[in-house]
């Protein structure tokens, strides 16, 4: 929103994160298990990306 450059894009934005405060997210990697043995140990391991709440900055 803040590319654009509008108006709209600028009332929407201000309405949308500073007023309703609704939070942002990124994507971050992490290391998970991806195969488990069949005693629950993990036996391979690979990457994912999980979304990671952050705080907003104004807009």
């Amino acid at each position: 929103l803040k590319l654009a450059d509008s108006k709209d894009a600028n009332l929407v934005g201000k309405l949308f994160f500073n007023v309703m405060q609704m939070k942002c997210f990124v994507f971050k990697p992490e290391t998970v298990c991806t195969k488990k043995s069949w005693w629950g140990t993990c036996e391979r391991k690979g990457r994912r990306k999980r979304a990671v709440l952050r705080h907003n900055r104004k807009f």
